[in-house]
């Protein structure tokens, strides 16, 4: 068998000992098993050999809003709703489809170094996420943010035609849903038609739900029941239901995301940044709630950082349970890679962790030294359907240079206006 990238001598988290090489060909994982069974080095166009790498399936960033790069540090201590109207709002007026298309890239460069290979994304003026995503080899499920106002049939309309033109762009690496942004912004009518037109054109959905505790009193006064409950009785809580945050939640609310098989996004860092709390995943774990682990936008959790997302996903329950072995690395890292492992056939979204920097040594246990230990710097390369994105530091095929200077460029163009 030819192989297109041979990778040696790396170990795995999941309980398989000693060194390893993992074969990728056509895009996907050919062959993999202990380094005694290695392919010669000759049947592969390219070896990498990593001795002292530990080899992980791609994160996946269940839930961020990437071109809010631009708008990163503004607002930094405010909580969410004073955030969004003082801080955001004001400056997301002024973005044009350029600064959005600059800023995506720009995250999505920090994506890549920290060893993410697919984000769902929820934001306005699209194409340019999209087109980035396509421009970097990422992997990504997008929507427009929907809300009620003005043409809300225009606007539908226009998250559909998106959604038509944009998935299986880049050789398939790009889905799309539909994005309504959640039930305090958009109306029970036009909640009821996105529910439709989601049944109809079989697309995904992706909202924002029960982020704080405020949010869910509203919408008890609004309707008499939890955002939760209020989805369902739209037609929006379903299996191909994705929810940011899920904060707070009561039993009844986790007992109707295990019955629909909806998933929680839990986005710890911008959670506690924007003091909204922290979600009961060990509850809901228990109650078979399927889970996943995002980092938000990078305006509210600063950073596109989806190894201290899982930290804080295995230590924040500790915390708030009081008991040790609530939440842990198992759970954190499964939640970050969407349950994604390792074995032959999958698609070839691979990352190397260097496990010799200082802060990790000695390794007693790779899961625990990747969850526990491990940061975006010990990452050393992101692969992505068998194509190398990110390599010692390095982009191939990406002007960094360029995407940081028209990023700079457009964010100045932002604050100049605010003046």
């Amino acid at each position: 068998m030819k192989l297109d990238t041979l990778i040696q001598n790396v170990r795995l988290t999941d309980g398989r000992q000693g060194a390893w090489y993992i074969g990728i060909a056509d895009g996907a994982i050919a062959c993999m098993g202990p380094m005694a069974d290695c392919p010669p080095a000759s049947e592969a166009a390219r070896v990498e050999n990593r001795p002292g790498c530990i080899a992980i399936a791609g994160l996946q960033n269940a839930h961020s809003h990437v071109a809010m790069t631009l708008l990163r540090g503004q607002g930094g201590d405010l909580p969410l709703a004073r955030w969004l109207n003082e801080a955001i709002f004001p400056l997301e007026d002024r973005l044009d489809e350029e600064a959005v298309y600059w800023g995506a890239k720009l995250g999505m460069l920090e994506m890549l170094s920290g060893g993410i290979t697919f984000f769902a994304d929820m934001y306005m003026m699209m194409d340019a996420v999209a087109q980035a995503a396509v421009d970097t080899g990422m992997r990504a499920e997008l929507c427009r943010g929907l809300t009620s106002g003005e043409d809300e049939q225009g606007k539908l309309a226009g998250a559909l035609d998106f959604a038509d033109r944009w998935t299986g762009a880049g050789d398939g690496r790009i889905t799309c849903a539909l994005g309504p942004h959640a039930e305090y912004t958009t109306t029970e009518g036009f909640l009821k038609e996105i529910a439709a037109a989601a049944r109809q054109s079989g697309l995904p959905v992706h909202v924002h739900a029960s982020e704080t505790r405020d949010e869910v009193a509203g919408c008890v006064q609004r309707h008499g029941v939890s955002p939760i409950a209020y989805l369902q009785r739209v037609g929006l809580l379903g299996s191909r239901t994705r929810l940011a945050h899920c904060v707070a939640v009561d039993g009844e609310d986790i007992a109707l995301l295990a019955e629909s098989r909806a998933l929680a996004v839990h986005c710890p860092g911008s959670n506690l940044k924007l003091a909204s709390g922290i979600a009961p995943i060990s509850r809901m774990q228990a109650a078979g709630v399927r889970l996943a682990l995002g980092t938000d936008g990078p305006a509210s959790d600063n950073r596109q950082d989806m190894m201290r997302a899982m930290y804080l996903c295995a230590v924040l329950q500790k915390g708030i349970t009081g008991d040790a072995q609530a939440g842990g690395a198992r759970q954190a890292l499964d939640m970050a890679c969407a349950g994604a492992c390792l074995a032959p056939g999958l698609p070839a979204d691979i990352v190397l962790i260097n496990g010799q920097g200082l802060h990790l040594l000695p390794e007693h246990d790779a899961l625990s030294t990747v969850v526990y230990a491990a940061g975006t710097s010990d990452v050393v390369m992101t692969m992505i359907a068998g194509h190398i994105r990110y390599l010692d530091g390095a982009f191939p095929g990406i002007d960094v240079e360029q995407t940081v200077r028209m990023a700079r460029m457009h964010q100045q163009k932002l604050l100049r206006g605010k003046e």
